[in-house]
């Protein structure tokens, strides 16, 4: 079983970009993306806590992640690809509240 997590490991560490990344330096990224979620997910924690963000945010994210999903399995030209960009920043600017600020 460690063999082939070890072959998994090297074969994805080919993949990034391209270009050979060692082990350790592959590792080592995915550690720190994994602390990133983490973390991430304790500040939605909080700021749920805090009544920064509501239960109607978290809905949103979820109908996100399942257009996302959808994207993935389709195939779909540039300009739906643009619009679903747009429509990410506009979500995550609203999550954010941010966009509430500018004026």
């Amino acid at each position: 079983m460690l063999s082939e997590l070890d072959e998994e490991l090297k074969t994805k560490a080919s993949l990034r970009d391209r270009h050979k990344v060692s082990e350790g330096a592959f590792v080592r990224s995915l550690r720190q993306g994994q602390e990133n979620i983490e973390a991430s997910m304790y500040t939605l924690i909080l700021l749920n806590y805090l009544g920064f963000v509501g239960e109607n945010d978290f809905q949103k994210l979820s109908r996100i992640s399942g257009l996302i999903s959808k994207v993935k399995e389709s195939s779909p030209d540039p300009e739906a690809i643009e619009r679903l960009i747009v429509a990410l920043q506009e979500f995550v600017e609203g999550f954010s509240h941010r966009r509430k600020l500018i004026v």
